[in-house]
């Protein structure tokens, strides 16, 4: 089974420098590794898209926390990221990689994880291909490293084997459709009002992020009304264009995730706005729309925390190669696998919650033997959805120091009793800490016709 995340985007993951006191991005690099974390204890494969296999920074060091922990335990039949490539003449990921770095000659081009492309840009007789990226001066080590970790895993890999619908909804055609028709609340409204005014340019979305005026001298947030107004129409387009990438793929459950944010008003105008973007997918797709469903990520803590963010984020890995251990052991005999097949197999709601209690109780286990955090009053906590017997489950799950892996979960909307339960009231109502950054989640499964 597989499972895209949008947390992966490459426009939520830019390359930064690793030593600068940046708590919001540590914790979008911690949000992309919880929920790959869950993916992988629920025995699921991530999707990756070769744009964001090539430029998300994030999603480069994430993954190479999980790649080296998959090696330590010497599993190396076990790959928990396959590529979805495509476009003319894309037959490997180097392909993808060369096509790339033939579009960052656009001037208007701009990448997230090697933003040097735009001020070092290819000579026109160079070779562009992975080895001419790997090999530029202004590339450090660290970025050399974890990309080229990458590389060398989705070279060994076929792509998956995508189900796009040949009708599939396009992002240009999604935006004209959602302009055409009227608002429904305060934030359907304003998003209406900014991208009528912000017009067709929204097709190239990157280009909401460039500096320097969008048109007429002005910028890109005063044209739409103002910053808060553009970051709903960045919220409204980036759930659109992940739900069109997701939709070519077709065979993936897709979560969906808001920037983070810190403010409760913000963050319910993206939710609004992430919703909208889900709902207009659904319609351009020809499904039903659905109700969404949401669960939170949200790190609270007291006082200054970016040293102990980075020492969380460092230590959530050990535990890794314990895991991998079994997911690389004989499906037959593997404990973990035969859990996968026990909740993947359960015939109603009461099997699946069994199944999937015994099951998470042990992968605990698993991580907590050699993984040692050490901090106090810090909880984070994360979900993914997943459909089982008797209707769709929510996974949740919670590092809450020094305890690991604490885990709960829920089925048709009721908490159910596994470990300390499911702790999105203690998160809300726990004394002398602060919401460091949130973001809400929904999932989206595919279209099975």
């Amino acid at each position: 089974m597989y499972q895209y995340l949008e947390s992966m985007d490459s426009v939520r993951q830019p390359f930064r420098d690793p030593t600068a006191d940046d708590d919001i991005r540590t914790i979008a690099e911690l949000q992309l590794f919880s929920e790959i974390l869950v993916t992988i204890i629920l025995g699921r494969e991530i999707v990756v898209p070769q744009s964001y296999a090539f430029d998300s920074y994030g999603f480069h060091r994430v993954a190479r926390t999980f790649l080296n922990a998959r090696d330590v335990a010497d599993a190396d039949a076990d790959h928990p990221f396959r590529p979805h490539l495509f476009g003319p003449g894309v037959r490997s990921f180097d392909d993808a990689v060369t096509n790339i770095l033939t579009r960052a000659r656009d001037a208007r081009f701009l990448s997230s994880a090697f933003p040097e492309l735009g001020e070092h840009p290819a000579e026109a007789g160079d070779r562009l291909d992975a080895g001419w990226l790997l090999s530029r001066p202004w590339l450090d080590d660290d970025r050399r490293a974890a990309f080229n970790i990458v590389r060398r895993e989705f070279a060994e890999l076929g792509p998956v084997a995508a189900r796009p619908r040949p009708d599939s909804p396009t992002l240009p055609g999604l935006l004209r459709a959602f302009v055409a028709r009227p608002a429904e609340g305060d934030v359907h409204d304003r998003l209406l009002r900014s991208i009528k005014a912000l017009g067709p340019e929204l097709n190239e979305r990157s280009s909401l992020r460039l500096p320097g005026p969008w048109r007429d001298g002005k910028t890109a947030a005063e044209v739409a009304g103002g910053d808060d107004r553009l970051d709903e129409v960045i919220e409204f387009v980036d759930t659109l264009y992940n739900a069109v990438v997701a939709g070519s793929i077709g065979i993936a459950t897709t979560t969906m995730s808001t920037e983070l944010e810190t403010d409760d008003q913000r963050l319910t105008a993206r939710r609004i706005a992430q919703s909208l973007a889900v709902t207009e997918y659904q319609l351009g797709e020809g499904t039903a729309p659905t109700a969404p469903a949401t669960t939170m990520f949200e790190v609270r803590a007291e006082g200054p925390v970016h040293a102990e963010l980075r020492r969380l984020y460092e230590s959530a890995g050990q535990g890794l190669p314990a895991l991998f251990a079994e997911r690389g052991a004989d499906r037959r005999k593997s404990p973990f696998w035969k859990g996968v097949t026990a909740i993947n197999t359960a015939t109603d709601a009461k099997a699946a919650q069994k199944a999937l209690e015994k099951h998470l109780t042990h992968v605990a286990g698993l991580l907590g033997k050699t993984t040692k955090l050490g901090l106090h009053n810090r909880i984070i906590e994360f979900g993914l959805g997943l459909s089982v017997a008797g209707g769709s489950a929510w996974v949740g799950s919670a590092f809450s120091m020094p305890v690991t892996a604490q885990i709960a979960m829920t089925i048709g909307g009721e908490t159910l009793p596994a470990g300390l339960g499911f702790l999105a009231t203690r998160l809300t109502g726990q004394k002398g800490t602060r919401r460091l950054a949130a973001a809400l989640m929904q999932v989206v499964e595919p279209d099975r016709r």
